[in-house]
Protein backbone atom coordinates (compact mmCIF):
# COMPACT_ATOMS: atom_id res chain seq x y z
CA UNK A 1 0.00 0.00 0.00
CA UNK A 2 1.46 3.25 -0.61
CA UNK A 3 0.80 6.13 1.91
CA UNK A 4 -1.25 8.62 0.44
CA UNK A 5 -0.52 12.38 1.90
CA UNK A 6 -2.88 14.71 -0.56
CA UNK A 7 -1.38 17.67 -1.30
CA UNK A 8 -1.98 18.52 -4.77
CA UNK A 9 0.84 20.24 -6.52
CA UNK A 10 0.37 24.02 -7.23
CA UNK A 11 -1.11 23.60 -10.92
CA UNK A 12 1.03 26.49 -12.15
CA UNK A 13 4.23 24.82 -11.25
CA UNK A 14 3.02 21.62 -12.83
CA UNK A 15 2.42 23.62 -15.59
CA UNK A 16 5.62 25.53 -15.71
CA UNK A 17 7.56 22.51 -15.53
CA UNK A 18 5.58 20.88 -18.59
CA UNK A 19 6.36 23.77 -21.02
CA UNK A 20 9.68 24.03 -19.70
CA UNK A 21 10.43 20.05 -20.85
CA UNK A 22 9.12 20.76 -24.48
CA UNK A 23 11.33 23.96 -24.92
CA UNK A 24 15.08 23.63 -25.44
CA UNK A 25 16.84 22.14 -22.77
CA UNK A 26 20.29 22.67 -21.42
CA UNK A 27 21.99 19.34 -22.72
CA UNK A 28 25.66 19.59 -22.43
CA UNK A 29 25.71 23.46 -21.08
CA UNK A 30 23.94 21.82 -17.72
CA UNK A 31 26.09 18.35 -17.99
CA UNK A 32 29.51 19.73 -18.01
CA UNK A 33 29.21 21.53 -14.82
CA UNK A 34 29.07 17.49 -13.37
CA UNK A 35 30.86 15.97 -15.78
CA UNK A 36 34.15 13.83 -15.08
CA UNK A 37 37.09 16.16 -16.53
CA UNK A 38 37.68 12.90 -18.58
CA UNK A 39 34.57 13.22 -19.87
CA UNK A 40 35.61 16.20 -22.27
CA UNK A 41 39.29 16.08 -22.84
CA UNK A 42 39.57 18.44 -25.52
CA UNK A 43 37.51 21.01 -23.85
CA UNK A 44 35.11 20.77 -26.25
CA UNK A 45 31.75 21.06 -24.75
CA UNK A 46 29.51 19.06 -27.18
CA UNK A 47 27.04 16.17 -26.99
CA UNK A 48 28.41 12.41 -27.09
CA UNK A 49 27.37 10.36 -29.34
CA UNK A 50 26.39 7.19 -28.82
CA UNK A 51 28.60 4.32 -31.09
CA UNK A 52 26.40 1.73 -33.43
CA UNK A 53 25.36 -1.04 -30.71
CA UNK A 54 25.30 1.25 -27.66
CA UNK A 55 22.46 -0.13 -25.02
CA UNK A 56 19.32 2.07 -24.65
CA UNK A 57 18.04 2.46 -20.95
CA UNK A 58 15.94 5.11 -19.21
CA UNK A 59 15.17 6.55 -15.75
CA UNK A 60 13.05 8.44 -13.75
CA UNK A 61 13.53 11.48 -12.29
CA UNK A 62 10.34 11.55 -9.92
CA UNK A 63 9.01 14.60 -7.59
CA UNK A 64 7.03 14.27 -4.80
CA UNK A 65 5.62 16.22 -1.96
CA UNK A 66 7.02 15.29 1.96
CA UNK A 67 6.93 17.21 4.83
CA UNK A 68 6.09 20.51 2.53
CA UNK A 69 9.24 20.17 0.16
CA UNK A 70 9.51 18.66 -3.12
CA UNK A 71 11.72 15.38 -3.02
CA UNK A 72 13.11 13.29 -5.86
CA UNK A 73 13.99 9.82 -4.67
CA UNK A 74 17.66 7.93 -5.46
CA UNK A 75 18.80 4.28 -5.13
CA UNK A 76 22.20 3.41 -3.84
CA UNK A 77 22.85 -0.04 -5.90
CA UNK A 78 23.62 -3.28 -4.35
CA UNK A 79 27.76 -4.07 -4.69
CA UNK A 80 28.37 -6.53 -8.05
CA UNK A 81 31.17 -7.36 -10.57
CA UNK A 82 30.06 -4.15 -13.05
CA UNK A 83 31.47 -0.63 -13.36
CA UNK A 84 28.10 1.13 -11.27
CA UNK A 85 28.66 -1.16 -8.50
CA UNK A 86 27.16 0.79 -5.16
CA UNK A 87 26.61 4.04 -7.25
CA UNK A 88 24.06 6.40 -6.71
CA UNK A 89 20.87 6.36 -9.79
CA UNK A 90 17.79 6.71 -10.14
CA UNK A 91 15.39 4.07 -10.67
CA UNK A 92 15.90 2.68 -14.06
CA UNK A 93 17.43 0.37 -16.53
CA UNK A 94 17.56 -1.35 -19.37
CA UNK A 95 14.99 -0.97 -22.11
CA UNK A 96 13.10 -4.82 -22.82
CA UNK A 97 12.33 -5.89 -26.40
CA UNK A 98 8.46 -5.65 -25.46
CA UNK A 99 9.13 -2.30 -23.86
CA UNK A 100 6.86 0.14 -26.33
CA UNK A 101 8.86 3.00 -24.96
CA UNK A 102 11.54 4.82 -22.83
CA UNK A 103 8.24 6.06 -20.77
CA UNK A 104 7.30 2.86 -20.16
CA UNK A 105 10.86 1.48 -19.76
CA UNK A 106 10.89 4.02 -16.97
CA UNK A 107 8.03 3.36 -15.14
CA UNK A 108 8.73 -0.67 -15.65
CA UNK A 109 11.81 -0.70 -13.47
CA UNK A 110 11.05 2.42 -11.10
CA UNK A 111 7.89 -0.09 -9.86
CA UNK A 112 10.45 -3.37 -9.82
CA UNK A 113 13.66 -1.38 -7.84
CA UNK A 114 11.67 0.82 -5.24
CA UNK A 115 7.77 -0.60 -5.47
CA UNK A 116 6.21 2.45 -6.60
CA UNK A 117 3.47 2.54 -9.90
CA UNK A 118 3.80 5.62 -11.52
CA UNK A 119 1.10 5.74 -14.47
CA UNK A 120 2.19 7.40 -18.07
CA UNK A 121 -0.30 10.43 -17.56
CA UNK A 122 1.77 11.41 -14.24
CA UNK A 123 5.33 11.72 -16.55
CA UNK A 124 4.89 15.13 -17.66
CA UNK A 125 8.34 15.32 -20.12
CA UNK A 126 12.01 14.61 -20.65
CA UNK A 127 15.76 15.45 -20.08
CA UNK A 128 18.11 15.35 -22.70
CA UNK A 129 19.42 11.86 -23.14
CA UNK A 130 22.66 10.94 -21.93
CA UNK A 131 25.56 8.83 -23.32
CA UNK A 132 27.83 6.58 -20.36
CA UNK A 133 30.52 5.34 -22.06
CA UNK A 134 31.61 3.23 -19.36
CA UNK A 135 28.57 1.01 -19.11
CA UNK A 136 27.93 1.77 -22.83
CA UNK A 137 24.14 2.99 -22.02
CA UNK A 138 22.31 5.10 -24.05
CA UNK A 139 20.02 6.67 -21.31
CA UNK A 140 16.61 8.62 -22.10
CA UNK A 141 15.55 10.54 -18.83
CA UNK A 142 12.25 11.24 -17.54
CA UNK A 143 10.35 13.16 -15.42
CA UNK A 144 7.21 12.57 -13.34
CA UNK A 145 5.01 14.57 -10.68
CA UNK A 146 2.55 13.23 -7.91
CA UNK A 147 0.65 14.30 -5.29
CA UNK A 148 1.31 12.10 -2.67
CA UNK A 149 4.33 10.91 -0.75
CA UNK A 150 4.96 7.41 -1.85
CA UNK A 151 5.79 4.23 0.44
CA UNK A 152 8.57 3.43 -1.06
CA UNK A 153 9.99 -0.80 -1.15
CA UNK A 154 13.64 -1.14 -2.05
CA UNK A 155 13.78 -4.96 -4.24
CA UNK A 156 16.91 -6.08 -2.44
CA UNK A 157 18.82 -7.64 -5.05
CA UNK A 158 19.37 -4.64 -6.77
CA UNK A 159 19.00 -1.68 -4.05
CA UNK A 160 20.98 -1.41 -0.89
CA UNK A 161 19.24 1.71 0.29
CA UNK A 162 16.66 4.57 -1.29
CA UNK A 163 17.51 7.90 -0.93
CA UNK A 164 14.63 10.57 -0.13
CA UNK A 165 16.54 14.16 -0.97
CA UNK A 166 14.70 17.07 -1.03
CA UNK A 167 14.94 19.29 -4.17
CA UNK A 168 16.73 22.52 -1.63
CA UNK A 169 19.53 20.21 -0.38
CA UNK A 170 20.59 20.68 -3.78
CA UNK A 171 21.28 24.01 -3.61
CA UNK A 172 24.04 24.18 -1.07
CA UNK A 173 26.14 20.97 -0.97
CA UNK A 174 27.96 21.06 -4.71
CA UNK A 175 31.32 19.55 -4.11
CA UNK A 176 34.20 17.65 -5.64
CA UNK A 177 36.28 13.99 -4.62
CA UNK A 178 38.94 12.22 -6.02
CA UNK A 179 38.50 9.28 -8.04
CA UNK A 180 41.38 7.20 -9.16
CA UNK A 181 41.31 7.05 -13.16
CA UNK A 182 43.96 5.05 -15.53
CA UNK A 183 46.59 5.79 -12.90
CA UNK A 184 45.86 9.20 -12.33
CA UNK A 185 43.41 11.51 -9.82
CA UNK A 186 40.47 13.28 -11.03
CA UNK A 187 38.52 15.87 -8.49
CA UNK A 188 35.20 14.82 -9.51
CA UNK A 189 32.23 17.40 -9.36
CA UNK A 190 29.49 15.62 -7.39
CA UNK A 191 26.58 16.48 -5.30
CA UNK A 192 27.45 15.29 -1.72
CA UNK A 193 24.95 14.52 0.72
CA UNK A 194 25.93 13.77 3.95
CA UNK A 195 28.02 11.06 3.23
CA UNK A 196 26.21 9.84 0.22
CA UNK A 197 28.01 11.15 -2.94
CA UNK A 198 26.35 11.65 -6.31
CA UNK A 199 28.33 12.07 -9.35
CA UNK A 200 28.63 10.98 -13.11
CA UNK A 201 25.94 10.69 -15.27
CA UNK A 202 23.22 10.70 -12.58
CA UNK A 203 24.78 13.85 -11.06
CA UNK A 204 24.72 15.28 -15.13
CA UNK A 205 20.87 14.90 -15.60
CA UNK A 206 20.24 16.46 -12.18
CA UNK A 207 22.22 19.08 -12.59
CA UNK A 208 20.38 19.42 -15.76
CA UNK A 209 16.95 19.48 -14.05
CA UNK A 210 17.81 21.64 -11.10
CA UNK A 211 18.59 24.24 -13.78
CA UNK A 212 15.19 23.82 -15.03
CA UNK A 213 13.52 23.68 -11.96
CA UNK A 214 15.50 26.89 -10.56
CA UNK A 215 14.21 28.98 -13.46
CA UNK A 216 10.59 28.38 -13.01
CA UNK A 217 10.47 28.69 -9.50
CA UNK A 218 13.06 31.48 -8.55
Amino acid sequence: MQNRQPQPPPEHLKKQLWQALRGPLPGWRAHIDMAPPQRFPDKEPRDLPPPPGARLGAVLLLLYPKHGSWHMPFIVRQKYPGVHSGQIAFPGGKVDETDPGYVHTALRETAEEVGVVVSPEQVIGKLSPLYIPPSNFMVYPQVAMIDYTPAFTPEPAEVAEILEIPLHRFDTCRDTYPRRWQGQTYHIPCFRVGEHVIWGATAMMLNEFLQIWKEITS
